[in-house]
């Protein structure tokens, strides 16, 4: 019999990730405008003294000779929404904004993140990133 009691659902782990996958449902638009194929790193960290729903990221996007930066914090609610704030750059100097998206956790021999992000049109983007 197999034991998972070591698996925490809901949990982000401070820690380096990488994108492993990218699925994207296009909905009722028929298409969504994602980098593919693309390279990304994502960095999280607990900010000194702050809260244990908000985190500091620093994103790096690659996708043949474009590469996309950006830092900034996401927020956890309710154990499945995350609340991405762009820092820099700023939301109105190109960063590719914040919203809200859907997530999952899964905390164990291979920590893995699941981000469920909202299109228009009814499209969904799941990103799914492996803990180094």
């Amino acid at each position: 019999m197999c034991s998972i009691s070591r698996i925490a659902v809901g949990t982000i782990q401070s820690g380096t990730y990488d994108l492993v996958s990218m699925t994207v449902y296009p909905g009722d638009s028929g298409s969504v405008d994602v980098l593919s194929p693309v390279r990304k790193t994502v960095v999280i960290s607990v900010p000194s003294g702050g809260p244990d729903h908000t985190f500091n990221t620093q994103e790096a996007d690659l996708s043949g000779n474009y590469l996309f930066r950006q830092n900034g914090t996401i927020t956890t609610s309710g154990g499945t929404t995350v609340t991405f704030t762009p820092t820099c750059p700023a939301a109105d100097a190109g960063a590719m904004g914040g919203g809200t998206a859907s997530y999952t956790s899964v905390v164990g021999a291979q920590t893995v993140l699941s981000i469920f992000e909202p299109h228009g049109s009814g499209a969904t983007v799941l990103e799914v990133y492996q803990k180094r």
